[in-house]
């Protein structure tokens, strides 16, 4: 998978929204590559298995300068969120990033389809 978003061209003007592990797949991207900018970065009930149950693919240091290199960020929280890790997760983010931004919902659940 880095390969395929190292050959994108995504540069400062580009949006990435990514939706549970795929939010923490590109935080654990942006914090491996710091030449990246971009304009906006959108969590979507984000989630990088803070718990360590998936093996090592989600295991990385969040790299707090991500949000000198990120013009916004933005989480967007269920409180009726079902995915364990999603809150924990949602919490670095929001501790590492001051500067981001929590939409939270009251319900919405993981943000699927059958949630919504």
């Amino acid at each position: 998978w880095r390969r395929v978003w190292q050959s994108a061209q995504i540069d400062e003007t580009s949006i990435i929204i990514g939706h549970s592990s795929g939010g923490g797949f590109v935080l654990k991207w942006l914090s491996e590559t710091p030449s990246v900018r971009l304009a906006k970065l959108v969590l979507v009930a984000p989630w990088f298995d803070p718990h360590r149950e998936r093996g090592d693919f989600l295991t990385f240091e969040l790299d707090p300068e991500i949000q000198n290199r990120v013009g916004e960020i933005h989480v967007f929280y269920a409180e009726n969120e079902d995915v364990i890790g999603v809150s924990e997760t949602k919490d670095k983010i929001l501790a590492t990033f001051p500067k981001a931004m929590l939409h939270q919902f009251k319900t919405h659940g993981h943000f699927c389809l059958g949630d919504m």
